[in-house]
């Protein structure tokens, strides 16, 4: 992957990040799409610039978005 791809990707990954955080604070479900998204994505990018960092907690993040979305569902079940 070039510099300029693997860039935009770290870009891209970024503003599906941003995405999720707006759409999170406006209590819209759809945010774990987004950052689910922008999650693979930022590891993605991990990969290709070598940064176990990266990619250890995008995965992390990952992780939580999942369960962050099951509890949500959860608790809209419940009220």
């Amino acid at each position: 992957m070039d510099f300029i791809s693997v860039e935009t990707l770290g870009w891209l990954a970024f503003f599906f990040l941003l995405i999720g955080y707006y759409l999170n604070s406006q209590i819209d479900k759809n945010c774990f799409y987004y950052w689910a998204l922008g999650n693979i994505l930022y590891a993605i990018y991990g990969f290709s610039v070598n940064a176990v960092p990266i990619i250890a907690t995008s995965i992390l993040i990952l992780g939580m978005n999942i369960y962050g979305y099951i509890n949500w569902n959860k608790i809209k079940k419940i009220s």
